[in-house]
């Protein structure tokens, strides 16, 4: 075995409580096709019972799978284009034969597995077969000349031009031809005299396209059947010929060159012309039949029709011309003329020859990047009706990860009924590590007789139907125009005003007049502790070892452990160890217990975004979501991060919020776009808050906290991209699997900026803003301190407990907590020394540390 696959349990098939434990996914030889009927079902045993198909037909599954497996649907079942669902471009699976209950299993293949996020669009754009393979499933529709040519009718934006503005066609085509191609832009220019246009026209003649524009062209003007016959090498010598020419050329008016959908041809010095032709890689010398005269030239394969076979414009001499091979896939026809004609140049090479012109193929590039777009959102969109989802475990072992796919046709043709009469779930295949889907009827059923399966069955013992009806809104041909009471009846149980609590919350500095030094230096302090750390922290072990503590390789023998992890049950830790810890901490890390505690006690506040469990209370979203129409934003993250490896999702497309809701527990909020940007990137400010006391509250907060910022620019002027979200989301400084960093901001360039550009101008200072920075999370500590506790039952000493607290901050300044990390981020590593000393030193040791506030909060 080379590889072991953990599969996780399928979501959207069964309760959560049933779900398999992880089955083993051996990697076997990829030369290895087949597998023995006892290996078989030590690997798939756990596989078979969760996802529930009867056992006797175990061995009827292993049959199909080796040696080589095999999709069977279409022996039993076929494709009906029902009337109900002919609006929609669906069809419906039915039984092509009478099939008896539990009589049979069927394979279904996948036709497109992904993230369903960021690297779905890019795998779709990277590859024009397989989105349109992935459309064609979705709609599986048949090619019909009347839909495209509507299409085309609808594209036709003179014409609309024409109409609206109340101008003739041809000059409705020279505004759109100014504006390249900008319907709003031409509009306004001929409807507004005082109106400027506020971009230049990509139509200028000295612009020079792309390779890839130029290639999205050229393929689309000569057309797909011309274009599946030409070699890429071909298209790069007419991109490079095209470019020379542009440079050298700019103004010309195009005699003396030209390029056809078979052949380019430009003339050279002292009468020459060089002739270029796309033909097969494959090609040998001895398949080219080439027949040259004065007048007239033929070229071709043999066996096939000729490439090229006509009357030239002139007169060429064929003693003297000859061709050979430039490259692999490019023939090469050097064409000497005469003498006396060498001084004219040619406006075409063959007489009655078609030129690609420059506009034809920038043009054609244009439309078919917009139909691409098109097509790609299309796709992106209509997913979520037919996505589904399984998970794996990621290759740390601790946590699960989603993965979102689309069955072929067939499986995809299925139905929704809450009495099913097949069911369909996915499944793995060890010898070849291969996912299919296996669909076997639960009922008996008759010639002809549709296929259904439930779209919703439920997530959890506990989901309530209407949790279900929230659900299924997700599968509905289109969402209600209003969205059901008993939803709204869900939204107005969270509190819509703040509540009032009598508390007073002081706040006081640790810092001291050598503040500017690193103090433990200064007075040699070392905590000289015995000092266990986990291994992921290994880069924090040389400040241990600058503080003089030993570090230690056992739990049981540590006087102090860090634990990066905050999955601490069943850890053993020495009774008198002091851990940066609590017991009950989940109410502070998963995030649908800390909002839900926040709302309890301080409601609705500006400092913590209203959210959503969306495993118990998607119906009150769903009700929001109407609520606030189109400006409505999410972003979903996972309840506990610690389990559930996704990244934070952006969206404001309902059905998507819906569908995730099956990856696993997720809390949602509205996304905070108004924000302050370093240097035109979001960022977020993680603070290091150490928990000293929890009666009465007492916290310590580095005010020097880690600056994560947004891997790109954001644009304004650019239309949002929910799939692309590496400008609205903040991302760690770590190094990627490529090697690269984000871009790395100290505390103090993120101060020297934010004092430039916005604090001056708004007459604000950093000190009043961090002062409520510091208010917010000492209310939200007070809300959460009821379920918190001492770890593992520790008492009678200082508590040494330390976490991250996410903050954004509003375009107005006001702070906003997003989430708390079990373990946070240093801006340095004096920062990383100065809370290691304020959290595990003792007596008054800590008092000396630098940049520190001390926060208070008692009972009014």
């Amino acid at each position: 075995t080379e590889n072991l696959l953990f599969i996780g349990p399928v979501l959207n098939k069964r309760p959560r409580s049933n779900c398999w434990e992880g089955a083993k996914m051996a990697s076997i030889s990829a030369k290895t096709t087949c597998i023995g009927w006892e290996d078989f079902l030590a690997l798939h045993r756990p596989q078979l019972l969760s996802i529930g198909l009867p056992e006797h037909l175990w061995e009827r599954l292993y049959k199909k799978l080796a040696p080589i497996p095999s999709c069977d649907a279409t022996e039993a079942f076929e494709l009906h284009k029902d009337e109900q669902f002919v609006s929609l471009g669906r069809w419906s699976l039915h039984a092509r034969r009478a099939l008896q209950k539990l009589g049979d299993v069927f394979l279904i293949e996948h036709a497109w597995s992904s993230d369903g996020g960021a690297a779905a669009k890019k795998s779709l754009e990277k590859s024009p077969e397989l989105l349109t393979r992935v459309k064609e499933t979705l709609g599986h529709k048949e090619n019909n000349p009347d839909d495209e040519a509507a299409g085309e009718a609808l594209l036709d934006s003179s014409l609309v031009l024409s109409q609206i503005g109340g101008i003739n066609e041809e000059k409705a085509k020279e505004a759109l031809e100014a504006t390249d191609g900008d319907l709003i832009e031409a509009l306004c220019q001929i409807t507004d005299d005082s109106y400027e246009t506020k971009k230049s026209s990509k139509s200028n003649r000295s612009k020079i396209m792309t390779f890839e524009e130029f290639k999205t062209g050229f393929l689309h003007g000569v057309g797909m059947e011309k274009a599946k016959l030409l070699s890429e090498e071909y298209i790069e010598k007419m991109y490079s010929r095209y470019k020379r020419e542009k440079e050298e050329y700019p103004e010309s008016m195009g005699f003396g060159y030209g390029t056809t959908s078979s052949y380019s041809w430009s003339e050279e010095e002292e009468g020459a012309m060089t002739v270029l032709v796309s033909i097969p890689v494959t090609v040998k010398k001895r398949d080219v039949v080439s027949k040259l005269t004065t007048k007239r030239w033929t070229l071709g394969l043999k066996g096939s029709a000729p490439i090229i076979d006509g009357e030239f414009y002139g007169n060429v001499c064929p003693d003297e011309s000859f061709w050979t091979f430039d490259s692999p896939g490019v023939l090469v026809m050097t064409l000497q003329k005469p003498e006396n004609e060498e001084s004219e140049l040619w406006p075409v090479l063959i007489k009655g020859e078609k030129h690609l012109t420059e506009k034809e193929i920038s043009d054609q590039a244009r439309e078919k990047d917009q139909r691409s777009d098109f097509e790609l959102s299309s796709v992106l969109n209509n997913m979520w009706y037919y996505n589904q989802t399984y998970q794996v475990v990621t290759p740390e072992g601790d946590k699960r990860k989603p993965v979102w796919y689309i069955m072929d046709k067939f499986g995809s043709a299925i139905v929704h009924n809450t009495q099913p009469n097949v069911k369909c779930s996915p499944f793995a295949f060890s010898v070849t590590g291969v996912f299919c889907s296996l669909l076997w009827p639960i009922r008996d059923l008759d010639k002809g007789e549709m296929c259904t399966r439930n779209f919703c069955p439920a997530l959890s013992g506990t989901e309530t139907n209407l949790q279900r009806e929230g659900r299924l809104l997700a599968f509905s041909p289109s969402l209600p125009e209003s969205v059901p009471t008993a939803f709204v009846v869900e939204l107005s149980k969270f509190p819509l005003a703040a509540k009032e609590n009598n508390i007073v919350i002081n706040v006081s500095s640790l810092e001291t007049p050598a503040a500017s030094q690193n103090c433990l230096q200064l007075k040699g302090k070392k905590l000289n502790l015995k000092f266990f750390m986990e291994t992921n922290g290994k880069e924090k072990r040389p400040v241990l070892r600058d503080l003089g503590c030993t570090l230690v390789e056992s739990m049981s023998e540590a006087e102090a452990v860090w634990l990066e992890k905050w999955n601490t049950l069943g850890k053993k830790v020495g009774s008198e160890a002091r851990v940066n810890r609590l017991a009950g901490e989940e109410h502070l890390l998963h995030r649908q217990l800390l909002s839900k505690q926040v709302q309890q006690v301080w409601g609705n506040v500006p400092w913590f975004p209203v959210s959503y469990d969306l495993s118990q209370q998607l119906p009150a979203l769903c009700a929001d979501h109407y609520t606030h129409g189109i400006a409505s934003y999410w972003i979903l993250r996972a309840a506990d991060p610690s389990t559930l490896s996704i990244p934070p999702i952006v969206t404001s497309d309902l059905r998507r919020v819906i569908r995730c809701t099956e990856m696993g527990q997720l809390v949602a909020s509205p996304y905070c776009f108004e924000t302050v940007f370093y240097k035109k990137r979001r960022f977020c400010l993680q603070y290091s808050v150490t928990v000293k006391s929890l009666k009465p509250l007492q916290l310590l907060i580095h005010n020097t906290p880690h600056v994560e910022v947004a891997e790109k620019e954001h644009n304004p002027n650019v239309f949002f991209d929910e799939f692309e979200s590496s400008d609205l989301v903040c991302s760690s400084t770590e190094p990627k699997k490529n090697g690269t960093l984000n871009l790395k901001v100290t505390h103090e360039e993120f101060l020297k900026h934010l004092g430039s550009n916005y604090l001056t101008k708004k007459q604000i200072t950093w000190d009043a803003i961090q002062s409520v920075i510091h208010e917010s999370i000492a209310k939200l500590f007070y809300a959460v301190a009821p379920s918190l506790s001492a770890f593992q039952g520790r008492s009678g000493r200082e508590l040494c407990a330390v976490y991250g607290v996410d903050v954004l901050l509003k375009d107005t300044f006001e702070p906003l907590i997003i989430g708390i990390d079990p373990t946070p981020k240093f801006d340095s590593q004096k920062c990383f020394a100065d809370v290691l000393f304020t959290a595990y030193g003792q007596n008054g040791e800590c008092s000396e540390s630098s940049n520190i506030s001390q926060i208070s909060v008692r009972e009014g």
